[in-house]
């Protein structure tokens, strides 16, 4: 198994009326139409109001992910891509140092990115968020010596 560093970013949420309307007004000005879309699809409001059930809870992270599992469309994903990707309307929540990068001597001097080519089926995992979904198999293309594309699939249920 590869193992290394893994780092996630939630978004951290407006907790003031004030970073709400800092967030509402950078929606309207910078992503009407997938705004717009997400508040008239109703799995993408779903997946909103979902997601801001989370705040605070126990694991937040965990929360959030679940949220985008059951409620994840198209729409949901234009509208995260530019709120939160593209246009940072949504701020992120600052890296707290939880998974540093390992030291050099701890990483793999040289890896042959080609080994990944082909179709990967997942049969068992560690991570109850991200490994234990039935019929998951995963797509890698090396595009560069040293660097690949994944298309990851998984079924929710």
């Amino acid at each position: 198994a590869i193992q290394g560093p893994v780092t996630t970013v939630e978004p951290a949420f407006a907790t003031t009326a004030a970073e709400s309307k800092n967030i509402v007004s950078c929606l309207l000005s910078k992503c009407s139409v997938p705004f717009a879309r997400c508040i008239t699809n109703p799995n993408c409001l779903a997946n909103v109001i979902c997601i801001n059930t989370c705040n605070g809870a126990a694991d937040e992270t965990g929360c959030q992910i679940k949220c985008g599992d059951i409620f994840e469309n198209d729409v949901v994903g234009d509208f995260n891509k530019c709120a939160v990707s593209n246009m940072g309307c949504v701020p992120q929540k600052q890296d707290d140092g939880s998974y540093p990068v390992p030291s050099k001597d701890k990483l793999v001097q040289k890896f042959d990115t080609s080994l990944f080519n082909g179709r990967w089926y997942i049969t068992a995992g560690q991570n109850e968020l991200f490994d234990t979904f039935p019929c998951q198999v995963h797509f890698f293309t090396e595009t560069s010596p040293g660097k690949f594309f994944g298309k990851l699939n998984w079924r929710i249920q």
